[in-house]
């Protein structure tokens, strides 16, 4: 799992590690997913803010203007938090098959692209067949 931090601080480094590890991997969209939930979250705490506002002003009498006004900013809420469920749910899901960031030597690719840097010993040869050790 990568540093939320660093690819929110320096993203094209980061994003271009991610590709060299493992280039089918789509480290646009959790950075796009990750501006998309702060800002989201912002919102949420703006009107959760503005919803207790009008709770202080309900206190000393509640108006019409004020009931819809608080209806409103409910409706939006709920809106909000239910966006903001989703894309963390999305972001959650690509975040933990994110594949981890490689070293400087390491060779661009899966598995496939690894290379033997040295062997040690001599592999045996069997004169029978091999049996599977389950």
């Amino acid at each position: 799992m990568i540093d939320l931090g660093l690819l929110r601080d320096s993203a094209k480094q980061t994003i271009a590690l991610i590709k060299k590890k493992d280039p089918s991997f789509d480290a646009e969209i959790l950075h796009s997913l990750d501006g998309a939930i702060r800002q989201i979250r912002v919102d949420v705490e703006g009107l959760r803010q503005k919803k207790n506002d009008l709770a202080r002003q309900g206190k000393a009498g509640v108006t019409d203007q004020l009931r819809e006004e608080s209806i409103e900013v409910g409706k939006q809420l709920k809106g909000k938090e239910v966006e903001l469920q989703a894309l963390e749910k999305k972001f959650h899901a690509l975040y933990l098959s994110c594949p981890n960031l490689p070293q400087s030597d390491v060779p661009e690719g899966n598995k496939e692209s690894n290379k033997v840097v040295k062997e040690v010993g001599k592999k045996p040869t069997f004169a029978f067949p091999i049996k599977n050790h389950l």
